[in-house]
């Protein structure tokens, strides 16, 4: 009997797991997927990654307003998503390693919650049952389908498909205007693709200040 088991390792589940080590607890933090979960593998870090390299894409088409002259200038989407990936792998190697060294056991596999006290745990190998005093759910999310009439018919992608596209799209509308929305226009726009923003409610940014939309 354990004192913890965690069922997810995104940035909630991983900090609480170093927490309740921290704290001296006994824990094992179950992930069917990557550490670091959407954020680090298909959120926060990768989009934040390809952000830079259309920023620096953009500021190098100014160069000439300072007196630099760089020439033809040409992008291959194809290393900037290599470049990404790397970004990406070295974190989570990094965050596997400062979980572990904290002396939290990393199960691998889908877990299922089969007792008050009791976490099965699907692996590639064959179940394993974990009894822990306390069970802390940080599965995260996934990205929601699209609920338009017709949307069956084109090509429609989520943000998952996005980040691993190697090529950049001639046209690309992107259905929703909030943080993930707008970083997704701002990225393909600054690649060269005619973008075009959807937003239901009557500003990008929903929920922001108005003037953080209109800026």
């Amino acid at each position: 009997m354990i004192d913890v088991a965690i069922i997810g390792a995104g940035p909630a589940g991983y900090v609480a797991a170093i927490r309740a080590a921290q704290l001296g607890a006994t824990v094992s933090l179950i992930e069917k997927d990557e550490i670091g979960g959407v954020c680090l593998n298909r959120g926060c870090v990768p989009t934040k990654a390809l952000l830079e390299s259309a920023n620096l894409l953009s500021k190098i088409g100014k160069a000439e307003e300072h007196g630099i002259s760089v020439g033809n200038v040409s992008t291959d989407i194809r290393s900037m998503t290599h470049r990404k990936n790397r970004i990406v792998r070295r974190i989570v190697t990094g965050t596997r390693r400062l979980i572990e060294s904290y002396g939290v056991e990393i199960v691998e596999g889908t877990a299922t919650i089969t007792g008050s006290r009791e976490v099965t745990v699907r692996t590639n190998s064959s179940p394993m049952k974990i009894e822990a005093n306390n069970i802390i759910i940080a599965t995260g999310s996934e990205p929601a389908s699209l609920r338009v009439p017709g949307s069956e018919k084109v090509r429609v992608i989520t943000s998952d498909e996005a980040l691993a596209m190697e090529d950049s799209p001639r046209s690309l509308m992107v259905i929703g205007g909030g943080a993930i929305g707008v970083e997704f226009a701002c990225i393909f726009n600054r690649l060269g693709t005619t973008v075009t923003l959807a937003e239901i409610m009557p500003q990008l940014l929903p929920g922001e200040e108005e003037e953080i939309a209109l800026f």
